[in-house]
C-alpha cells in the first residue's frame, strides 16, 4: 500500500514527487489533475501506477482556465487522494 512516506516510489516510475500537502475539502474519490489538454495521456498513466500501488478509482480530471497559462508549466499534475482512496 502507498504511504505519505514514499514519494520515491513516483521517482522510480520517472515522476518529480514535490512535497505533500494536507488540504480541507477533500474529494471522495482519488483525482490526478492536470491542466492542459495535451497531458491527459500522462494523466491518466499516473492514475493507472496509482492503482496498481492499491489506490481505489484514480481518476484524470481536467481543471479549466490553464491551457495557455505561464503559470503552470506543462506536465504539471496535483494527485488529490480521496478520503476513501486506500482502504
Amino acid at each position: 500500500m502507498l504511504t505519505f512516506a514514499e514519494p520515491q516510489v513516483f521517482g522510480k516510475a520517472g515522476y518529480v514527487a514535490a512535497r505533500i500537502q494536507v488540504a480541507q475539502g477533500v474529494p471522495t474519490t482519488t483525482q490526478v489533475r492536470f491542466y492542459r489538454k495535451s497531458d491527459y495521456d500522462l494523466a491518466n498513466q499516473i492514475c493507472r501506477t496509482l492503482n496498481s500501488l492499491g489506490v481505489q478509482g484514480a481518476s484524470p480530471i481536467y481543471i479549466i482556465g490553464f491551457e495557455d497559462s505561464t503559470a503552470v508549466r506543462p506536465n504539471h499534475f496535483e494527485i488529490w487522494f480521496g478520503v476513501n482512496s486506500l482502504k
